[in-house]
């Protein structure tokens, strides 16, 4: 992911590319004006996570008659088709389908394959035949995809997948785990270890798995204050498979310099839920390759390990069933999805009081994580009533006025927060999730303790973190990854953009075991009638003409 910038920064940035592009144009009058209009256009395209605007005749001509379409040097502008870009974007989409083209079939011994996945998946239901089925797609690709959405058997499947890439190797396979965040890093690591326990196979094979889950970035090998990584073309990841968890979440710029960092010999699986919420950041990855027919991509969709109706709510919002997943969040029968309008930030606080108590009970760091894993509050707006921003503060409050906060400082003892930047140096990135609390190896100084996906717990003097925030409440976006028990969702007054379909199932879907909807009808129903449609060129160049 490119490196962050504050709003006003980034404002800055916009207001001088513009210009300088203006002052470049060699246009005047009516022309610069509509130059400028399509530019920012273009500019706010990218800030909705689009990476490119269509055209119409006209504005094309427009473009024609400027001095940076009239050369055959690179610009920072690119007209392809009816497609207006901005040179780094469109570069990105060439060269991730480039490579992506490259992958073909992998050559197996189609026997010893097909006799591995019948001890694999000797039951011959149709549940067992579709994951046979998936699997022996997969193995005989150098580039694929598995999708589904929550308990439909990934994580089950990306363990046999290593333990049959083991076998049919033969031999010791450098393997890659990734996941964009640490907290999905440690989700998956957590998973591995428990399902590959009973596997069939020898335990030498169980043994050979790895034990570890990294995050994209410290695969790349991150560089403090730079976009740019240790590992790129020229200095490739030595690896013969990359399995990559929690897709949805990866943006157009970092899966490029991911696969550029590849050797042609690496094969890869991206392993994620293409109905979730695309990248924070430009294009829509998952959902593209997902759609294309030049990549081998499986979709799972019978559910296992899921609240049947929290995965019914879901099936309704992602089908865009708005009035019927209203009924249903109304209907009292119906205990695991319910909607709540007064009284909310009293329940807020009363489900954190179960925090406290385990910090008051000393609870080990680790048992504190899965405490606070028991019910998160997601909002779509970080500032404003009903925002991640409002429902922190009043959480911390509350907690005050009931004195269990007792420190009045910034940082005291139980609070959680998120991390916004990556910093290489203290090996924490962004959206990594920590807990304070006093730590008794330093005379019960107040540290920042952070999960490793190893089970490890690292700890960090609080003045020495990156740009974080609290974290009782999060944005949608920053829940990617993580799963609890119990989630709220509250969405704003009035309907604003940012309210999609795709918000309100990943948010529905974070949770396990139930979920509040806080939300008037008509903004709730609005929200789900509107699906997400990136726009971009990655589909087409993913063609095979």
């Amino acid at each position: 992911m490119d490196k962050l910038v504050d709003k006003q920064s980034g404002r800055a940035m916009d207001w001088a590319l513009r210009h300088f592009l203006l002052a470049g144009s060699g246009l005047i009058g009516r022309d610069k004006i509509n130059f400028e209009t399509l530019l920012m256009e273009l500019q706010q395209a990218i800030k909705r996570g689009d990476t490119c605007i269509s055209l119409g005749a006209q504005e094309q001509a427009l473009l024609l008659r400027s001095c940076w379409f009239n050369g055959e040097q690179k610009k920072p502008l690119v007209m392809e088709c009816n497609k207006l870009y901005f040179y780094r974007h469109w570069h990105y989409e060439n060269i991730l389908a480039e490579k992506i083209l490259r992958y073909s079939a992998y050559k197996r011994d189609k026997a010893l394959l097909f006799g591995l996945l019948e001890r694999y998946f000797p039951v011959t239901n149709a549940d067992a035949t579709i994951q046979r089925d998936v699997l022996a797609k997969v193995l005989q690709q150098s580039f694929s995809v598995i999708s589904g959405g929550p308990g439909t058997g990934k994580t089950t499947l990306v363990v046999k997948l290593l333990a049959m890439e083991l076998e049919l190797a033969n031999r010791s396979l450098k393997i890659a785990l990734v996941a964009p965040t640490g907290k999905a890093a440690v989700r998956l690591q957590y998973a591995i270890n428990e399902n590959r326990v009973g596997l069939p196979c020898d335990e030498k094979i169980q043994l050979a798995i790895p034990q570890e889950v990294t995050t994209i970035h410290r695969l790349l090998g991150f560089r403090y204050g730079s976009s740019l990584f240790t590992h790129n073309k020229a200095n490739p990841i030595d690896c013969d498979l990359l399995v990559i968890d929690e897709a949805s979440m990866i943006d157009l710029s970092l899966m490029t310099k991911l696969v550029t960092a590849l050797t042609a010999q690496t094969r890869v699986v991206l392993v994620g839920d293409k109905d979730q919420l695309s990248s924070v950041e430009t294009g829509s990855v998952l959902a593209d390759l997902s759609a294309s027919t030049s990549v081998t991509a499986c979709e799972l969709l019978k559910t296992y390990r899921f609240n049947t109706q929290i995965k019914a709510l879901a099936v309704l919002v992602n089908q865009q069933r708005a009035s019927e997943a209203w009924a249903m969040l109304m209907d009292p029968a119906i205990e695991a999805v319910n909607c709540m309008d007064a009284d909310y930030m009293d329940f807020i606080t009363q489900k954190y009081h179960c925090f406290f108590r385990a910090i008051a009970d000393k609870k080990t760091v680790s048992q504190l994580f899965e405490k606070l894993a028991d019910f998160v509050v997601l909002c779509t707006n970080k500032r404003g009533p009903k925002s991640v921003e409002a429902i922190n503060l009043g959480v911390e409050q509350r907690l005050r006025d009931n004195n269990i906060i007792l420190q009045p400082e910034q940082w005291y003892v139980g609070r959680p927060v998120l991390i916004h930047e990556n910093d290489a140096v203290l090996g924490i990135f962004n959206g990594d999730v920590g807990i304070c609390l006093p730590d008794p190896e330093q005379n019960k100084q107040l540290m920042v303790c952070f999960e490793q996906s190893n089970g490890d717990i690292k700890k960090i003097l609080p003045s020495r973190l990156p740009k974080c925030q609290t974290a009782f409440s999060l944005t949608v976006h920053k829940s990617q990854g993580s799963q609890y028990r119990g989630v709220m969702l509250v969405l704003p007054e009035s309907y604003n953009p940012i309210l999609t379909k795709e918000v309100v199932y990943t948010a529905v879907t974070r949770a396990r075991d139930k979920v509040w909807v806080v939300a008037d009808k008509d903004v709730l129903t609005q929200a789900i009638k509107v699906k997400i449609g990136r726009q971009g060129g990655l589909r087409e160049k993913l063609r095979v003409n």
